[in-house]
């Protein structure tokens, strides 16, 4: 009996788990460019950083199955981002720290405009600079994200766009690098169909009452 009950409190966790799903990414960034309207600021930063060329790739993890936020309007969905990873040049990755999971943003295309996934991540690379990067991916089919969610299984992405925002806090200054990407569903909780799952645990009580019998 603890036996099955075991395998019942298993199989329902991954139940609950099934909803959570990680992407992974990966492209090619272009040179970066500077906003300064003032033309006062000569920092480099993000030219130390990134180069026309570098390749760079990550991943993103949240849940389709999570409740919209209370302040969402149609068409626009917010949820929670689990985790989020960025690899990109070895100077790079040496000064990113620890990425904040900000939010994922799922945009319901309807019947006249394209649906929309985005990411946000932001890290601070010390007091003065904060690095943003931001995912915008569209389905192939445009109105694939009905009511502002994606499809548990989905995994028919059109090459994607990332932008690496680096903003200056002292002043109105900031710097970006892009790059188109590719996005993959990565991975998924295996869970079997909810039929077979009950199937299963009907045979296994049936093989705990005979055990008891004999």
């Amino acid at each position: 009996m603890k036996i099955l009950l075991a395998l019942f409190l298993s199989f329902s966790t991954a139940m609950a788990q099934a909803s959570v799903v990680t992407y992974s990414f990966s492209g090619v960034l272009s040179s970066p460019t500077r906003f300064d309207p003032v033309g006062a600021n000569q920092e480099p930063v993000l030219w130390d950083l990134v180069a026309q060329g570098d390749r760079f790739s990550g991943r993103f993890t949240f849940d389709t199955s999570e409740p919209q936020q209370e302040f969402d309007t149609p068409p626009w969905g917010h949820y929670s981002l689990l985790g989020f990873e960025f690899n990109g040049s070895e100077r790079l990755n040496q000064a990113l720290t620890t990425w904040s999971h900000d939010w994922v943003e799922v945009y319901d295309g309807m019947d006249w405009t394209d649906s929309e996934l985005w990411i946000t991540a932001s890290t601070y690379l010390d007091s003065d600079h904060v690095l943003q990067a931001r995912m915008r991916m569209t389905p192939s089919n445009g109105i694939a994200f009905s009511g502002s969610r994606v499809p548990d299984r989905f995994d028919d992405f059109a090459p994607a766009s990332i932008n690496l925002t680096l903003y200056h806090m002292d002043e109105f200054v900031f710097d970006r690098a892009s790059g188109s990407a590719q996005v993959i569903l990565e991975d998924r909780v295996a869970v079997p169909e909810p039929a077979t799952g009950l199937l299963l645990l009907a045979g296994l009580a049936g093989l705990c009452a005979r055990r008891r019998r004999s």
